[in-house]
């Protein structure tokens, strides 16, 4: 059996970062980063928000669960897979230390009612007609411009 020396006599330093166990190393590399997700990491996802979710984002800490000790994930990657094919990322998944049986599920609408509006209001009804009365609550939030005010509507 060859040697990784054999192949290439002088692998470069990405290569050896890359691929630590051929040099001896057992440490696995892990090209994304942290499991968990840091300060740092949603501090990124919530920058990826647009202006109505960070605004609800907002709420949530300070009116929502009225002073309640909460846990957000803003945009959870492809959380839900859906029956038919298809996959469902709520706006927001809200962990409530005094509700530890019941996880909430946000998905947020403003008044923009263009391309990709219903493809994401569609998902939402997909996922919470599947998964809603388990451990999900899914909610949907939307906010009115003019009168500067949430409705929340939950799914049943």
């Amino acid at each position: 059996m060859k040697a990784i020396t054999d192949i290439n006599p002088t692998p470069s330093e990405a290569f050896k970062l890359r691929n630590p166990g051929l040099f001896g190393k057992t440490e696995r590399f892990n090209p994304q980063g942290p499991a968990f997700p840091t300060s740092s990491n949603a501090r990124t996802r919530l920058d990826a928000c647009n202006k109505t979710e960070t605004l609800f984002y907002h709420y949530l800490q300070d009116w929502l669960f009225d002073g309640q000790v909460i846990d957000i994930i803003v945009q959870p990657a492809k959380f839900f897979e859906l029956k038919g094919g298809g996959t469902y990322t709520p706006d927001f998944m809200v962990f409530a230390h005094g509700d530890l049986e019941r996880v909430h599920v946000f998905e947020v609408k403003g008044g923009y009612r263009g391309p990709g509006w219903e493809q994401g209001y569609e998902r939402y009804k997909r996922a919470a007609l599947e998964w809603d009365g388990c451990i999900f609550k899914f909610n949907l939030a939307e906010f009115d411009r003019k009168t500067q005010r949430w409705t929340l509507r939950g799914w049943k």
